[in-house]
């Protein structure tokens, strides 16, 4: 299970975003203060729907469980912004997210054409 890097978008400006082909399970370093992180997905499967899980960390707000989201084929999701009281993981400071199938099963198609960015808010919105 890799790190999937972060995009830090920055006010009044642009940021250069590179994709990171999709895994079964990826995980995100939360890193700055609450709520400032998003899942920026694009299925570019022609033939397989996904379901993008992020999983629940048991903490405060971790009893509200997964959040899942289904992508039909060839369409972008953006997720989030995501709450470290449901979703970080206290003991790694990360978020676990899955690339699976919409009946919760392995993926069908190549999760490598799940393209994935996970954007920071600007630090002047948040910090």
């Amino acid at each position: 299970m890799a790190d999937v890097t972060l995009i830090q978008s920055k006010r009044n400006a642009g940021a250069v975003a590179a994709a990171v082909a999709g895994a079964a399970s990826q995980t995100v370093v939360y890193g700055r203060s609450d709520e400032n992180i998003m899942l920026l997905i694009r299925n570019t499967d022609d033939t397989n729907a996904c379901r993008i899980t992020v999983a629940a960390n048991g903490n405060m707000a971790g009893d509200q469980g997964d959040l899942e989201v289904d992508m039909a084929v060839s369409t972008d999701a953006v997720i989030g912004v995501l709450e470290s009281a449901r979703f970080l993981a206290a003991s790694t400071g990360k978020i676990t997210f899955q690339i699976l199938d919409q009946d919760d099963t392995a993926f069908t198609g190549s999760e490598s054409d799940v393209l994935v960015y996970v954007l920071h808010a600007p630090l002047s919105l948040v910090d």
